[in-house]
């Protein structure tokens, strides 16, 4: 069974493979959207726990199912919010390490372009930064082109900025890209961090008084 994390949003979700890597087998795709706040963030493990055991009555052959089952993670590791990334990242490294597996991550943007039938012409992939500037990343072939770009909202085509694209098919697109050999298995995964955490000149002020006083 494969685990599948993105916390990268508003919108978190956890998702739930019970298929094999090798040799692969058809599987099915259990999900659960919440949303992601501090609340859930802090109860994230308790509530993958709690879903994973939850599964074992609907598969075809009931079983127990727990944490111990699991035998691969994928995670989305940004870019997003800072905290969810964090978040997201530690608790799939976290898993990985105690149990021993293999740790599968892809970008934000990467996870939003389907993986089979990818258009031949370049296509954008975006994802809003913050109220004026939004996260831009060409592809083609399903290939990025360059990097993920912070690009401000006034200079994008309307035309080109995507709709919200829920984690749940984000999730489905890591999955396939696992399943079709095209993210390779790590010990860790590494959070992506484009834009840094708003830091405001009184902050830094105050931080440097502080380590005067001290």
């Amino acid at each position: 069974m494969i685990l599948l994390l993105d916390t990268t949003t508003n919108v978190a979700c956890i998702g739930l493979w019970d298929g094999k890597l090798a040799p692969q087998k058809a599987g099915k795709l259990r999900t659960k959207a919440m949303e992601s706040n501090s609340s859930n963030n802090r109860k994230l493990v308790s509530i993958i726990e709690k879903f994973i055991k939850s599964q074992g009555s609907t598969l075809k052959k009931p079983q127990r199912l727990n944490l111990n089952t699991i035998k691969s993670v994928g995670v989305i590791n940004g870019p997003g919010s800072f905290t969810g990334v964090r978040t997201g990242v530690i608790i799939a490294n976290t898993i990985a390490y105690a149990l021993k597996i293999p740790i599968y991550a892809t970008d934000t943007l990467t996870a939003q372009i389907p993986v089979h039938n990818n258009p031949k012409n370049p296509t954008f992939s975006t994802l809003p930064a913050s109220h004026t500037e939004h996260y831009v990343a060409k592809y083609k072939n399903g290939k990025i082109i360059g990097k993920i770009e912070i690009v401000n909202n006034q200079d994008i085509d309307a035309q080109l900025l995507m709709s919200n694209v829920h984690p749940k098919v984000r999730l489905k697109n890591l999955l396939q890209m696992i399943l079709d050999n095209k993210i390779r298995p790590a010990k860790q995964a590494l959070p992506l961090y484009i834009k840094k955490p708003n830091i405001t000149l009184s902050r830094i002020k105050t931080r440097t008084c502080l380590r005067r006083q001290v």
